[in-house]
């Protein structure tokens, strides 16, 4: 049973989704009974324990003689730069040092290396549109248009629309900002 637990725990964290598990037991100071795992996909709590869980600090209370400890469990954030080219460098670098899993694709060999993007955790040579299907966008997941000259953004975009909405897509105005 708790093996299981744990499998659908990373599961649904693969997914992208954010997660509590949630022990209750009874019993103190070593001597605890009745232990029960679950897990809550859809944190209905308000008031103090959400502000923890959304801090990713687990919460432990009471209820009669029953103890409940709360962990929360959130996917890796993911910034998916769709585009190799110069602007792709810095923002890599700056993704990766501020604690995202960064991931960088491009149709273009020269521009899709390991070192070109030495901080990325993957660099992906394929088309935008294959890249994004076999990327499986979450809705944790921070997408980056950014391809040469504007040749592929309205594809990656329509690509995006057609999937799971990404928390945050980004592209730049032909032209610049």
């Amino acid at each position: 049973m708790e093996r299981e637990i744990y499998t659908r725990l990373l599961k649904l964290l693969k997914d992208g989704r954010n997660v509590v598990l949630m022990t209750e037991f009874a019993g103190e100071h070593g001597d605890l009974h009745d232990l029960e795992k679950k897990i809550i996909e859809d944190v209905p709590f308000e008031g103090i324990p959400a502000q923890a869980l959304a801090q990713g600090l687990p919460v432990t209370y009471k209820e009669a003689d029953t103890t409940v400890l709360l962990e929360p469990f959130y996917p890796e954030e993911r910034l998916i730069i769709l585009g190799g080219g110069h602007i792709a460098m810095p923002l890599s670098d700056f993704g990766a040092r501020i604690g995202f899993s960064v991931t960088v694709a491009d149709d273009r060999p020269g521009f899709a290396n390991r070192p070109r993007f030495p901080a990325a955790s993957q660099v992906i040579c394929g088309g935008f549109e294959e890249t994004i299907q076999k990327l499986h966008i979450t809705e944790s997941d921070y997408v980056v248009i950014i391809t040469r000259g504007h040749r592929h953004d309205q594809d990656c975009l329509s690509q995006l629309l057609n999937g799971t909405e990404p928390f945050y897509t980004g592209m730049t105005a032909q032209g610049g900002v």
